[in-house]
């Protein structure tokens, strides 16, 4: 059984859902939470353990990791695989740890956690995921440098069917964030956006391709494809998922 968490908390959880990115098999859960209605209790009251750190974080940032622990506890309960007292701490380099024989992510953007797991299939697999809204302009001119290549630029000039540039942006970035995720483990260092480029793109996936090689296994030009969804929250976000493996 699904924990409810919307009843209990105070508020600071007010709605659930499980939503499904093909060709992904498992649900993935999604949180809506009110920061405001935050307070460091409501950590003993869903039963996640407090960060070592949690006192030198802003309070935004406190509700957003307990929003984030409460989503992978969700997804852990629908894996049916561990019970929901099972805890997933923070890794050396901030990321998340789940239970050994699952592979895993967590996502955020104001107001929405976003969490998904599955089993673990292959040594050299991962899960990545991402939820983001959408780039405004301003942002784009400023950070466009950092995040496309040459080949990113050309599909964005291209364009796709109804996306806007906007849309299209953003999703090119997200689907980097969800392979940087997927890879971490794998790779075991962080590494720049200019390391993939998007190569191709359809109604619901797109296709990565490394510019170099990561770490001692991804080698250079391996294809990934992260699938992708244009959602309405009732604010458009967009949410990119990869599920890897070499």
């Amino acid at each position: 059984m699904i924990h409810d968490f919307t009843t209990g908390s105070a508020g600071f959880i007010y709605s659930s859902q499980a939503l499904h990115i093909e060709p992904f098999e498992k649900s993935i859960q999604l949180l809506q939470y009110d920061k405001s209605a935050y307070g460091d209790d409501l950590y003993k009251h869903f039963t996640i353990d407090e960060p070592g750190t949690l006192s030198t974080w802003f309070p935004s940032r406190r509700a957003q990791f307990l929003a984030g622990r409460l989503a992978a506890k969700q997804a852990l309960e629908s894996s049916q695989c561990f019970e929901s007292a099972e805890q997933v701490p923070i890794g050396k380099h901030r990321e998340p740890i789940w239970p050994s024989s699952l592979i895993g992510s967590i996502s955020h953007s104001e107001p929405y956690s976003i969490a998904a797991v599955q089993p673990q299939t292959d040594t050299f697999s991962g899960l990545g995921l991402d939820i983001q809204s959408l780039v405004a302009s301003d942002t784009r001119h400023q950070i466009s440098a950092t995040i496309l290549t040459k080949q990113d630029e050309s599909l964005l000039t291209q364009g796709f069917s109804n996306l806007s540039e906007s849309q299209l942006f953003t999703i090119i970035f997200s689907a980097k964030e969800s392979f940087f995720k997927a890879v971490f483990n794998t790779v075991g260092d962080y590494f720049d956006f200019d390391a993939v480029s998007a190569v191709d793109i359809n109604s619901s996936k797109l296709t990565l391709k490394t510019e170099k090689s990561l770490g001692k296994v991804i080698p250079e030009g391996l294809s990934v494809t992260v699938a992708f969804v244009v959602c309405n929250l009732p604010d458009t976000r967009i949410i990119s998922l990869c599920d890897w493996e070499l």
